[in-house]
């Protein structure tokens, strides 16, 4: 095996014990009021939060600035090999008199630039 493969099987192995790990932990039926973030489940997208100023940072390295104006209201995100992000955005668009809401996929890859994966409009 070359340096390339044995680094993603590697990695591969850590995401793996560390969904495994996330798995095992206890379950809670009630929010601690000090933390209301849920257990996450293993896969899956996190429960919506506002988004950080971290969030906010790598939402405006992705879509830049344009003729559409997208402001995040809500971030949830799922630990992948790397991780990925669901914005969920107002828009307007200006130009074209059009404004709703919409959903904003990014993947942030382990090593490399973040990426917008899809964008979908709601009706």
């Amino acid at each position: 095996m070359n340096k390339k493969t044995t680094r993603l099987c590697l990695l591969a192995g850590v995401v793996m014990v560390a969904c495994i790990v996330l798995c095992a932990l206890p379950q809670r039926n009630v929010k601690d009021e000090e933390d209301p973030q849920e257990t996450p489940v293993c896969g899956g997208y996190s429960d919506p939060r506002e988004p950080s100023e971290e969030d906010i940072a790598l939402f405006r390295k992705v879509t830049g600035e344009g003729d559409v104006v997208l402001m995040p209201i809500t971030v949830s995100s799922q630990v992948v090999a790397g991780m990925n992000y669901e914005f969920y955005c107002s828009y307007e668009d200006k130009a074209h008199n059009a404004f709703g809401n919409c959903h904003v996929y990014i993947y942030q890859p382990l090593d490399g630039e973040p990426e917008m994966t899809n964008i979908t409009l709601e009706k």
